[in-house]
């Protein structure tokens, strides 16, 4: 975990679940009170202070699905 100022960033360990992830920048940007910012699945994360864990995984669920549907319309 690095931090400057302003956002502390989180890597998150091989073969962790988006569950833990969520809840670990979610409970991180409540006790330090500053945005959190994870790489997911290279799909960039960020909670804020009193962010709930699920509304992180929607957002993620959202971005793989969107980044999913783009990639069948590419051209071979």
């Amino acid at each position: 975990m690095k931090s400057n100022n302003d956002v502390i960033v989180y890597n998150p360990f091989p073969g962790e679940e988006i569950e833990r992830t969520a809840r670990v920048i979610a409970d991180l940007a409540a006790a330090n009170n500053k945005t959190v910012m994870a790489l997911f699945n290279n799909i960039k994360l960020t909670a804020t202070p009193g962010e709930d864990p699920h509304t992180i995984i929607e957002r993620y669920h959202f971005e793989a699905g969107r980044i999913e549907d783009q990639e069948k319309y590419l051209p071979l």
